[in-house]
């Protein structure tokens, strides 16, 4: 049985180039969005798997960076939550109607503006004075 030699023609190379170029850019697009409003880190790790596709050192870098934003992650789940992220939440009781808030303590609902026949308009200085 033959085994095929792996086609290295101009058509793999052309991937290869277009896979670097668009991976390159949007890498190098999301390090800017990390200084500037927008989604920095998914679109370096966009350009990290399209870069991986093709390059092994690329595939290696994005293992190392979901890693670290997966235990960063953890980090702020337990922080936000107090350090207890294992404890289960209390159960939520219902509302009574017993226990609900009494008409004389709620905020009336607000009133509508009557409609005026003239439009709104700013006083104006009185000109030629």
């Amino acid at each position: 049985m033959k085994t095929r030699p792996k086609d290295h023609g101009p058509l793999r190379q052309a991937k290869k180039i277009i896979v670097a170029v668009v991976g390159t850019t949007l890498l190098l697009l999301g390090v800017v969005m990390m200084v500037t409003p927008g989604p920095g880190i998914p679109a370096i790790l966009g350009g990290l798997a399209i870069l991986g596709t093709e390059f092994i050192w690329a595939r290696r870098l994005l293992k190392k960076a979901k890693q670290k934003l997966g235990s960063a992650g953890k980090m702020m789940k337990d922080a936000v939550s107090g350090g207890k992220a294992a404890e289960a939440k209390p159960e939520a009781t219902p509302i009574s109607s017993a226990s609900a808030t009494p008409a004389s303590q709620t905020s009336p609902a607000p009133q509508a503006m009557p409609p005026t026949s003239e439009p709104d308009r700013l006083p104006t200085a009185p000109r030629g004075q």
